[in-house]
């Protein structure tokens, strides 16, 4: 009777322990494939995402930058979603992937277009820099930085065209940007003043008395921004420069 009272316990817990490992391994399922879902579902958000950001940069409403940031931001989501591979992923999934990899790869085509363009940086709009009007862009005199390569971004823009409107486009530019007449170039030219011109012109061979330069920063500049010059020498070549100061300081 002990024996058979023994044998009807070992059973019980035999299936007891059957039960709850069957259970267990049921709980283990579903959870993995709730955790499937919700990958797919977020892997379908960033899709979207993705694929409204050439849409936006296009229609104006996000500029290169903000689009580069937000790529950026979008690829780490995704980088953090597939770092651990899903088991027995579905078509679904592998097609998304591929969809994602195709419209970052149009993304980062798309800033490096923007990129080989010269032209000023998105944040002009904020300095209140304007391009000249009646003069030519010399893209082959003109240079770039950006933060994501050199640390910080800058922009020089060499444009051409007679000194008259060079020298009137310098005047338009530096008054809109607020931008005054350099302190140490007005300091250079004072100086210059009390010089006959046989004197001046040994020194400077002329071009001093016909050029301008507009910054808005001295020497021991510490607290600003973005440095910005704008200059016209004597053969009518007008040069915007804007460099992000703050960037250059990290």
């Amino acid at each position: 009777m002990k024996r058979i009272k023994v044998l009807l316990i070992v059973l019980g817990a035999a299936i007891l322990i059957f039960i709850l490992r069957a259970f267990v391994c049921s709980f283990r399922n579903d959870n993995d494939d709730d955790i499937q879902i919700s990958k797919i579902d977020n892997l379908a958000g960033i899709l979207a995402k993705t694929a409204e950001l050439p849409q936006q940069y296009q229609r104006g409403e996000i500029n290169l930058d903000q689009l580069n940031a937000m790529a950026l931001e979008l690829q780490d989501e995704y980088d953090e979603l597939t770092q651990n591979t899903i088991e027995n992923a579905n078509e679904e999934w592998g097609k998304m992937q591929g969809n994602l990899d195709e419209q970052f790869e149009s993304i980062q085509k798309t800033i490096d277009a923007a990129k080989e363009k010269c032209d000023l940086p998105d944040r002009a709009e904020k300095l209140w820099l304007s391009k000249p009007q009646w003069l030519a862009l010399d893209k082959e005199a003109c240079e770039q930085t950006f933060v994501d390569t050199e640390w910080f971004d800058s922009v020089t823009l060499v444009y051409s065209g007679t000194y008259e409107a060079a020298m009137q486009q310098a005047k338009i530019i530096a008054e809109k940007a607020k931008v005054p007449v350099s302190t140490e170039f007005k300091m250079a030219q004072d100086a210059l003043s009390g010089l006959s011109a046989e004197e001046i012109w040994a020194i400077t061979s002329g071009s001093m008395l016909k050029w301008i330069i507009y910054t808005n920063f001295g020497l021991l500049a510490t607290d600003i921004d973005y440095l910005i010059t704008i200059s016209v020498d004597e053969n009518g070549k007008l040069i915007i420069e804007a460099t992000n100061y703050e960037q250059m300081k990290k």
